[in-house]
């Protein structure tokens, strides 16, 4: 068990990295590029969802690592696993909201091209944080119910 929990952790650690490479490839390219037009406010908007996606990213990898030391530690289902858990939804909650701001570029770029599957691309990419959010609330409840047989099991004993 502690060979896969430090797997894990090594994976987490990777994805946050892949995540900071791609804020640093992404910041290079914003600011190196030749601008023939200045920003509109659709890609400000657009560029400050993908930093906050990024960061977002970044903090759950970190409370993740948190939770998978836990993990390790034998506290799975303990009032701080359920914290932790529960810090990640709001992190999802904050993330699904921000989401929306990528809709407006993908309408311009829709309506500039007149492909209306490119805002139909746009609106699945906003949806998908709203998938994990939901099965956040599930394991959320899956936790709850574990650590209330856990603190029933242990008033039996």
């Amino acid at each position: 068990m502690k060979s896969h929990s430090l797997f894990l952790k090594t994976t987490t650690i990777g994805v946050c990295a892949v995540f900071v490479l791609f804020g640093l490839l992404f910041a290079t390219q914003l600011l190196t590029s030749e601008r023939t037009r200045p920003f509109d406010w659709q890609t400000a908007l657009f560029i400050a969802v993908i930093y906050i996606t990024l960061f977002s990213g970044i903090l759950i990898g970190g409370i993740i690592f948190k939770l998978l030391t836990n993990i390790s530690t034998d506290q799975t289902f303990s009032d701080d696993s359920h914290h932790l858990v529960s810090y990640i939804r709001k992190v999802m909650i904050f993330l699904s909201i921000s989401s929306f701001g990528i809709l407006p570029k993908f309408y311009l770029l829709a309506d500039a091209d007149d492909a209306p599957g490119l805002m139909l691309l746009g609106l699945a990419l906003v949806f998908l944080p709203f998938a994990g959010l939901v099965l956040m609330n599930v394991l959320i409840k899956i936790l709850e119910e574990a650590i209330r047989l856990k603190k029933n099991d242990e008033l039996t004993v």
